[in-house]
């Protein structure tokens, strides 16, 4: 039987144990002792010791990849995807959140961070980069179209660390070598789509400048039903922003050949260490195929209220607002996977609230098949939600209606805005992503 010594921020806190009868996950006591001490997970309470489950805990067969980057694994790792406890202990050693699992034969605790290097501005063709005339980051105008790689200097700063942001030394040919490199390096993301994490390493006149932050790459898809993802995600993260809603901080950046990539800076990494983090498949116990799809916006709020404690509320109403945003802009992807929660301890109280949003993307335009408007049930409705729904949502929310008509109205000052985006961004579907907001806004107007 296989075992694994599992790590919160480099501390160690316990054991995970595979038995015959299933697994055994086991504090270790001076862990679970120590005031500051975090739970492995928020349903894993550190005043129980042991905690048994006949499937693999479902906070840590979250860990494990899925999709394309759980198949890249298979194939060049020569990985069984059904021995679940095999993949987490050959793939799970450096995780989204703070946990990490390590083989207790080799009990390997050398710290891993992927390098991606960024090419000398000097060097770099200018021609092939296309040129914008906002900033792919704030998307308010620059002084001069494509100046300074698309960003102000001010925008780079706060997302890179640098005035100037950088460029990639990628190409669509080594993705998936980048991605089987860090699966082998026990570097694990969870989704389904191409993307790794790094730090930005640049080598500018003979010396080597670091960019002080990990980041999340997902280079747009190559397959040309999914073209321009990555541009889609930028915009509907700042979209989430303009809303004043916690978003994790993002960009878009072109490498050499002018192929884009989305950006973002992780959220669960901080000067002081790796921040706990924890997806709402795993809080639900979700893990599993497709249950990640398999609920509704109201479970999210009850666990809000049952971890966020005092602070449940300020949350809810994010949760409400993004919610809210999610559907104006086509976002049927938005299951539990997609909604996390960070919890940190600096003091006696554990501090629990809903993580920075990610993955805002308008799914209705790369999957056809997809007729509904959510992947998770709002009022009991997956289709035809309309304004009655989101009043019905925002009463289990308790929250008052205006919660709704406040958030349009913002989305309101944004709407003369978003088709010069568009425009700039060169997306394709403008017309179409236009029409699918007004009609959306409608429908949720008062009548």
């Amino acid at each position: 039987m296989r075992k694994a010594n599992i790590f919160i921020n480099s501390k160690l806190a316990g054991s995970l144990e595979e038995t015959v009868s299933g697994y055994i996950f086991r504090y270790d006591p001076a862990y679970a002792g120590s005031y500051n001490s975090l739970p492995v997970s928020l349903t894993m309470p550190l005043t129980q010791l042991e905690h048994t489950s006949k499937s693999l805990h479902h906070v840590f067969n979250g860990l494990i990849p899925e999709g394309l980057l759980l198949d890249i694994a298979q194939t060049k790792l020569n990985l069984e995807t059904k021995d679940r406890m095999g993949l987490l202990l050959a793939l799970c050693r450096d995780n989204i959140g703070a946990i990490e699992v390590h083989h207790e034969e080799t009990n390997d605790k050398i710290s891993v961070t992927g390098q991606l290097h960024s090419i000398p501005p000097e060097d770099i063709n200018r021609d092939n980069i296309p040129k914008h005339g906002f900033c792919l980051c704030c998307l308010k105008p620059l002084n001069a179209i494509g100046e300074n790689f698309n960003y102000h200097p001010e925008c780079s700063l706060q997302l890179f660390g640098s005035k100037t942001p950088p460029v990639l030394d990628l190409s669509e040919t080594t993705f998936e070598s980048i991605v089987g490199e860090q699966l082998g390096m026990k570097m694990s993301l969870t989704g389904v789509q191409i993307k790794f994490s790094g730090n930005i390493v640049s080598l500018a006149k003979r010396q080597t400048h670091i960019f002080p932050n990990q980041y999340i790459i997902k280079p747009d898809p190559i397959n040309e039903n999914y073209k321009q993802l990555a541009i889609f995600e930028q915009l509907c993260m700042h979209l989430s922003r303009s809303l004043r809603l916690r978003t994790a901080e993002s960009g878009l950046l072109y490498l050499p050949n002018g192929y884009p990539v989305f950006i973002t800076k992780r959220f669960d990494r901080a000067k002081s260490g790796k921040i706990s983090v924890e997806d709402f498949t795993q809080i639900f116990f979700k893990t599993e195929g497709h249950d990640k799809y398999m609920g509704s916006i109201e479970q999210i709020v009850q666990g809000i209220r049952k971890y966020c404690g005092r602070f449940a509320l300020p949350n809810i109403q994010e949760l409400y607002k993004v919610t809210v945003l999610n559907y104006l802009i086509g976002n049927a992807d938005n299951h539990f996977r997609n909604f996390s929660l960070v919890y940190q301890k600096p003091g006696d109280e554990l501090l629990v609230s809903l993580a920075p949003f990610y993955d805002l993307v308008p799914s209705k335009f790369y999957v056809a098949r997809d007729k509904e408007e959510t992947a998770l049930s709002i009022s009991g409705k997956k289709k035809t939600i309309g304004r009655a729904g989101f009043v019905q949502l925002a009463e289990y929310c308790r929250l008052p209606v205006k919660e709704l008509d406040e958030t349009l109205g913002r989305f309101d000052t944004l709407l003369a805005k978003i088709p010069i985006w568009l425009d700039d961004l060169g997306i394709r579907q403008k017309d179409d992503f236009s029409h699918l907001i007004n009609e959306r806004l409608k429908l949720l107007r008062r009548e």
